[in-house]
């Protein structure tokens, strides 16, 4: 495992999710069609998580698939259909531009050493994630029976909160991944480990992308 090698397949990754996610933005899918999509994206991640040499394969597959994911649910919230008074355009360019900036502010300051995450730190970020992610799967099994979550998800104090704490919680996971890369070259991992390197910066840049998009619409929505 080198730091160019989990870079450039960093990017690759990146830049096949991007050009999935255009080429699917003049499409519009049914719901049915992207919740199957999600679930293989789930289904996929399991995979490549549990089994890292599968990385080399999977992880440009799942690209494509999060990328029709991501613009779907982009359109759902640019049409206004997630929260009522949210939507337009300007929504996801700016979760775009505040997701880019936000990777580029920790990426700095990482490369700078100015912070460093300990083996708590580390731990305690992978059960929270861990939580998260059960919590967020059951929110979509529920949501496919019409079960919502109104205090997580509404517009006042407590979802507003809740939608911040995802994003700092987002970017505390890609502080992560930047160590691991560093640690995984430092300590001579596998080659394949550059891919699931990749996979999983591309996996917390969606995650950080989705939570700044539903914290805008939520804004908005509160505003209007």
């Amino acid at each position: 495992m080198t730091l160019p090698g989990a870079v450039r397949k960093t990017a690759l990754s990146l830049l096949v999710l991007s050009l999935s996610a255009a080429f699917a933005w003049g499409m519009t899918l049914p719901s049915p069609a992207v919740w199957l999509l999600m679930f293989a994206c789930i289904g996929l991640s399991l995979v490549i998580t549990f089994k890292p040499t599968a990385a080399t394969y999977l992880t440009l597959p799942y690209a494509v698939l999060e990328g029709f994911v991501v613009s779907s649910i982009s359109k759902w919230y640019v049409s206004g259909l997630v929260y009522a008074g949210a939507g337009g355009p300007g929504l996801v360019w700016t979760a775009l531009g505040l997701t880019v900036a936000i990777f580029a502010a920790l990426l700095l300051i990482y490369a700078t050493g100015v912070i460093k995450p300990s083996a708590n730190f580390k731990l305690a970020l992978v059960a929270a994630t861990a939580g998260v992610s059960l919590f967020y799967i059951a929110t979509m099994l529920l949501g496919i029976f019409g079960v919502q979550m109104p205090l997580v998800f509404s517009t006042g104090t407590f979802g507003l909160g809740f939608s911040l704490l995802m994003v700092v919680l987002a970017s505390a996971c890609l502080v992560a991944d930047f160590d691991f890369v560093e640690e995984g070259v430092k300590n001579g991992l596998p080659k394949h480990m550059e891919w699931f390197a990749a996979f999983g910066l591309m996996v917390t840049v969606v995650w950080l992308y989705l939570e700044i998009l539903r914290l805008l619409a939520k804004l908005q929505s509160r505003r209007n």
